[in-house]
């Protein structure tokens, strides 16, 4: 099992739609949960971190291979509507690509007992 783990700055006014991310996601739950199993995917997390600097979106899935969570985009209604919410709240475009980020664990405490 292996984690992907990327920190998203939001842009400036895009706050509200990040907020309603799983509203938007829900019209296109099914898609979602295919992909998702195609790609091994045991969870998906997202957190919007407010701080004075900005708004970021804290993104984390679990895997079974993580790199299996990369995958080409096709024009289809679901790969449209996730590539366009990216470009409009974060300001790339996935199908340009996009460099996995350089992560460091820097603690990884775990309770005694816990796996």
């Amino acid at each position: 099992m292996g984690f992907f783990v990327a920190a998203l700055p939001v842009l400036p006014g895009k706050e509200g739609r990040v907020k309603k991310y799983t509203e938007e996601l829900a019209k296109h739950e099914k898609r979602y949960e295919e992909l998702n199993k195609a790609a091994g995917v045991k969870r998906h997390m997202e957190f919007l971190q407010e701080t004075p600097m900005g708004a970021t979106v804290i993104t984390v899935y679990e895997a079974d291979d993580p790199t299996r969570l990369g995958r080409a985009f096709s024009d289809d209604a679901y790969d449209t509507w996730w590539t366009d919410r990216i470009k409009d709240t974060h300001g790339f475009d996935l199908r340009q690509g996009f460099p996995p980020p350089t992560v460091t664990v820097l603690l990884d405490w775990k309770a005694p007992g816990v796996e």
